[in-house]
């Protein structure tokens, strides 16, 4: 059970666990996504004619952009509308090419026109990463990273590349949030007493849908409605919104769509291609750039609610894991980390701090011990450090670094399965 205040900020390392990708991954596969959909509209030149009674959404919303389309034929307005959108992928899987971001997420903040289409082509991708993670297989859920796949075949060692076509996922250890349900399950019928939240800068429910799925299959959790009270609450902060709140249904946001169909046959999908299309684009719209935060109107309300919420909560945590996260300026001002988890006073809450940083990346050990202790160095060698504090009656802060993955973490360094474990 979480009997002190727990707060888990989670970066795109944590969902790595559940088939998604992080920041170069990501760009790469809306690449090939952007160059998808071009293939789609060239593959089918008469999609005008026969889109005109199953126009998706996404291509309706550049109906705007289009003089007199109100005057123009339908025929007209849709193929007017495809090749704008047609040459929003192109432009997008170019600048993508060119600039190969860090981050896409700054990189649409920097090129505001292309955020409509990338933020389609991102739901896209990470719809797909749900389905191949969670589709299923003889009635059960196959739950399968194939990231770890994509690891092996970046290996240099060619053995072990070769080797990767074969590996057996399952063999691998990914599901972190088992953990988080071990600790959870101590006592079941205080679910909700649980002092524990988590912010997640992650589009994706992989968290959602893992907690919730494992509650329902413990017995002793047999109240389901203390269990979405415990769901529903605002223990789960996405700041920058999530693609949708489908994480207790058992069908999938999206089918496999598999190859093109032949042309001869394309009539015969038009309503799912509709269908899939529209799924897409409604998911996109949940979803907030940086920009979006930033600039006046209703996202930017949405943004600064959560923001506000998870600073306070962050404010007051004992414990504190920051798990798969890369410490981005921004997102870690907007949390206000260097304020609340810095030992400013003598007063201030002694906590404890555990992140990873798989690899062992010293620009990330310079950011953490810049906003923990106001110093870039002392993480480069430790895997720990002890605040110290002028006051003998006044305990420290603690933190703890681990170099391995999210679940190892858990499992081995970070004393996770010692129940409210005091470290001195």
């Amino acid at each position: 059970m979480f009997k002190e205040e727990t707060v888990f900020i989670l970066g795109a390392g944590a969902s790595w666990h559940y088939n998604y990708p992080t920041g170069e991954d990501l760009v790469y596969s809306v690449i090939g996504k952007a160059k998808d959909i071009v293939s789609f509209i060239d593959r089918y030149p008469d999609l005008p004619k026969i889109w005109s009674a199953h126009t998706p959404e996404y291509i309706r919303s550049k109906f705007k952009n289009i003089p007199h389309s109100t005057s123009r034929s339908d025929r007209e307005t849709i193929d007017l509308a495809l090749k704008e959108v047609k040459e929003e992928c192109q432009k997008i899987a170019k600048a993508l090419r060119h600039v190969k971001p860090i981050v896409i997420d700054n990189f649409l903040a920097q090129n505001s026109s292309l955020a409509p289409i990338g933020k389609f082509l991102i739901s896209w991708v990470i719809l797909e990463c749900e389905r191949q993670y969670y589709g299923r297989e003889d009635g059960d859920e196959r739950k399968h990273n194939r990231n770890r796949v994509i690891q092996l075949q970046s290996s240099p060692d060619k053995r072990i590349q070769k080797e990767a076509a074969n590996a057996d996922l399952e063999k691998f250890k990914d599901d972190w949030c088992r953990f988080i349900l071990h600790r959870l399950a101590q006592k079941p019928e205080e679910i909700l007493n649980n002092k524990v939240s988590f912010i997640t800068f992650n589009y994706d429910v992989s968290l959602e849908r893992s907690i919730y799925t494992g509650l329902k299959y413990i017995e002793r959790f047999s109240n389901e409605n203390a269990i979405d009270s415990f769901m529903n609450s605002d223990r789960f902060l996405h700041m920058y919104g999530k693609l949708h709140d489908n994480y207790k249904k058992e069908t999938l946001t999206l089918d496999s769509l598999g190859d093109f169909p032949p042309r001869e046959l394309l009539g015969k999908h038009l309503e799912f291609w509709k269908s899939y299309w529209d799924k897409i684009y409604e998911c996109s719209q949940n979803i907030f750039t940086i920009e979006d935060c930033e600039n006046d109107g209703g996202e930017k309300n949405k943004c600064e609610e959560t923001q506000k919420i998870a600073q306070e909560k962050i404010q007051k945590a004992k414990y504190i894991y920051i798990l798969g996260y890369g410490f981005d300026e921004r997102n870690s001002e907007r949390l206000r980390l260097s304020e609340s988890l810095r030992d400013q006073t003598e007063s201030a809450l002694a906590k404890k701090v555990y992140f990873t940083n798989f690899g062992d990346r010293n620009i990330i050990n310079k950011k953490a011990s810049k906003i923990f202790l106001d110093r870039p160095e002392i993480f480069l060698f430790p895997t720990y450090i002890q605040s110290p504090r002028t006051d003998p009656r006044t305990k420290s802060s603690y933190f703890e670094k681990s170099t391995k993955d999210v679940y190892e973490a858990l499992e081995f360094d970070f004393d996770f399965l010692m129940l409210d474990t005091d470290i001195t």
